[in-house]
């Protein structure tokens, strides 16, 4: 019963890789992701999230250097500790309009209501 019942968990587990990510299974997401010959999410994953297919992706260009975009899961905001160490101030800061699209961003992840405007 057990075996199976890993089996299941499994399939799961590669349909929602799949699903989510355009993984086949989960040893070509772990080749791929965590140390294969590529980098980075598929270009077909990073498609869908410019066209806005699902609200907790969203991708951000950030201006301190690294890595010229990222993609940002809003299911997994933390909030910021107040120990000097847990985050760096910088310079930047979003603009009022930028401000704007990610609190309408966040309503239409948090109620599935995309907000007028």
């Amino acid at each position: 019963m057990r075996w199976q019942t890993g089996r299941l968990l499994r399939l799961v587990f590669d349909l929602r890789l799949y699903r989510l990510l355009e993984f086949r299974t989960a040893a070509q997401y772990a080749k791929e992701r965590l140390g294969g010959s590529r980098a980075g999410f598929p270009a077909a994953f990073i498609n869908r999230v410019r066209q806005c297919v699902w609200p907790q992706f969203l991708i951000d260009q950030l201006p301190i250097g690294g890595p010229k975009e990222s993609v940002l899961r809003l299911d997994h905001i933390q909030p910021v500790g107040v120990r000097g160490n847990s985050h760096i101030v910088t310079e930047h800061q979003m603009s009022p309009q930028a401000l704007e699209i990610l609190d309408d961003w966040l309503v239409w992840l948090m109620t599935g209501l995309v907000p007028e405007g």
